[in-house]
């Protein structure tokens, strides 16, 4: 859970609760409260263990006997004994502040930020629940003024902190600041957070850094770069304890670049990432002007790059909500948690797609052979008959019986295609779409038998010589992709170029040819097998060798450089004409 995540939770149970309590509330519960949060979301985070132990101790003794809720002081004393367990490694001051704790108020649980599972400080504080329920020996004064506890020997971080890092020389004003730091492996660190502070800002703010290839990255927004000078950050790197690791820069020696109104060399950026545009800067309003306040769905959060939020009014501006946590972007408007950028959205695509075709057969009838020894009878053109070792039918055939067929949907085959698109252009708001072309160049799988020369007889070439099947395909398709910032993004496309598809079904032909190849004469239309032999073939219908067509289908993105894309076209083949339908899935590299 990312803290600042824990900080809204926490913060949404502590306005119910003063909702129903505020009459009660003591005296001294506000500076109580502003003391433990700079305590121990500043300081304890910062390393700066005495000064988080100083304010507590001076809060606790503010409280006194009755100046505080008893909530509130046994909130001070649990964190008092996060600082010794985590911070000062003395577990037994540690237990003394939890008794304490739990002494001021007996439902005291452990603090969620500071003490997890594993940590050192739950197993102190739960040693201290079971000694305060057995009654066990009091607890030791409560921490307070006097002689402060010496850490133990070893080194500290050095000056301005000890992991490896160089920030920025300079960037841009009005434009977010990439930060990136390489952790080591072998440092065991799971949460790295950045800290950072506009130039002449009293305030500090800390978001979470998001893990990335080699290491960690974070932006610092427009609304801290709004004016030329230094802003100044440093990085904090904890394991799943909170325990502090290392830090690049400290508070007393934070890192520094200098925010300028033009660069003297290229703009910073995360690895792999364009530099970040230059956002659109708000207006500031003189105080105490009527009707000068933005309107109540103007108002934008606090949030910064990195921050888990669900809507992009939650985020500082010059950031959008998308996937669940904030990111540069303009807003469009719409207020959703997955809007993109221009930056996210990839141009360049490649697939590999794999088609199967279905050729919607014509009824006819007389499709295999010629009626008569001399020449055919007008019978359909685009059918070639084989029979089942693959060898043509070119005799003569009757036209009745059997030699029709009926017309349907036939599996034709299909085809393996690589393709590569590009998106030319896309609307200001992405969700409306952007213009795609491409180019898809492949070959088809299946068609039709071919006929060997060798294979001729003679005096049985009534028919025209079926070709080999043409396997090459290309084409050119233009293509709308909508919903550009989406996790899906439905198309239409248009398309065409060349291909062949050929389908072949069953059917049987009343040969009238002799051995020798004369016609003989059929008293009746039947196939006795003694002047009329019946042959079971397989009737192909020959389309192609252009197409022209279009289809419809989704680009689903599966991750920020694969996705996968299915659809279904539908070609119309000429000059030979056939409807082919085509379902077809390509998995896609974008990058």
């Amino acid at each position: 859970m990312h803290l600042r995540s824990r900080l809204i939770s926490l913060a949404c149970a502590g306005l119910i609760g003063s909702a129903a309590a505020i009459a009660l509330a003591a005296p001294g519960d506000k500076a109580a409260n502003a003391a433990f949060e700079s305590a121990m979301y500043e300081d304890y985070l910062n390393t700066e263990f005495d000064g988080a132990l100083a304010k507590l101790q001076e809060a606790i003794k503010s409280c006194g006997k009755d100046n505080c809720a008893k909530k509130v002081l046994s909130k001070l004393y649990l964190g008092a004994g996060v600082l010794y367990s985590m911070g000062k490694k003395q577990p037994e001051a540690a237990k003394d502040a939890f008794l304490k704790a739990l002494k001021a108020d007996p439902d005291a649980k452990p603090l969620e930020d500071f003490m997890s599972d594993t940590s050192e400080a739950l197993k102190v504080f739960k040693e201290a629940q079971k000694e305060a329920k057995s009654g066990g020996p009091a607890p030791v004064p409560e921490p307070g003024p006097g002689p402060k506890p010496q850490p133990e020997p070893g080194p500290g971080p050095a000056a301005g902190g000890d992991l490896e890092y160089e920030a920025p020389p300079e960037g841009a004003i009005n434009t977010p600041l990439p930060i990136f730091i390489k952790v080591p492996d072998d440092l065991g660190a799971t949460k790295v957070s950045l800290s950072f502070k506009s130039y002449g800002g009293s305030q500090w703010t800390t978001v979470a850094m998001k893990p990335m290839s080699g290491g960690y990255g974070a932006m610092i927004p427009c609304s801290e770069l709004s004016t030329t000078g230094k802003v100044r950050f440093y990085i904090t790197a904890v394991d799943a304890e909170n325990n502090v690791l290392g830090t690049a820069g400290t508070r007393k020696a934070p890192q520094e670049t200098m925010i300028k109104n033009a660069l003297d060399d290229d703009p910073p950026s995360l690895p792999g990432e364009d530099p970040p545009k230059k956002c659109t800067a708000a207006t500031e309003c003189p105080p105490d002007v009527p009707g000068c306040s933005k309107p109540k769905g103007d108002q934008r959060g606090d949030k910064g790059w990195g921050a888990s939020c669900e809507a992009t009014q939650e985020c500082k501006e010059g950031f959008i909500c998308k996937d669940g946590s904030c990111e540069q972007g303009e807003d469009d408007g719409s207020g959703g948690s997955d809007g993109g950028t221009d930056s996210d959205i990839k141009k360049n695509w490649i697939s590999l797609g794999g088609q199967l075709d279905i050729l919607l057969i014509d009824s006819a009838i007389g499709v295999c052979g010629a009626s008569k020894a001399t020449a055919s009878d007008g019978r359909p053109d685009n059918y070639f008959c084989f029979d089942a070792n693959g060898n043509e039918f070119l005799g003569a055939a009757l036209e009745t019986p059997f030699n029709e067929i009926q017309g349907g949907g036939a599996l034709a085959g299909g085809r393996l295609v690589v393709g590569y698109d590009r998106l030319l252009w896309h609307a200001p708001n992405p969700m409306y779409g952007g213009f795609v072309l491409g180019a898809r160049i492949g070959v088809g799988l299946g068609g039709s038998p071919g006929v060997p020369v060798d294979q001729l007889p003679v005096g049985r070439q009534l028919e025209p010589v079926a070709r080999d099947f043409f396997m090459f395909h290309g084409e050119v398709r233009t293509s709308w992709y909508f919903l550009l910032d989406k996790i899906a993004s439905p198309f239409v496309s248009l398309n065409g170029g060349f291909a062949q598809v050929n389908a072949g079904v069953d059917v049987a032909a009343c040969d009238v040819l002799n051995d020798s190849g004369q016609q003989v004469t059929v008293a009746e239309k039947r196939c006795d097998n003694q002047t009329a032999l019946k042959r079971d073939l397989s009737a192909y219908q020959i389309t192609g060798l252009n197409f022209v067509g279009f289809s419809l289908g989704a680009m689903i993105h599966a991750h920020t450089y694969f996705s996968i894309q299915p659809e279904l076209r539908f070609m119309f083949m000429v000059p030979t004409f056939g409807t082919v339908i085509a379902p077809m899935v390509s998995p896609v590299v974008t990058f």
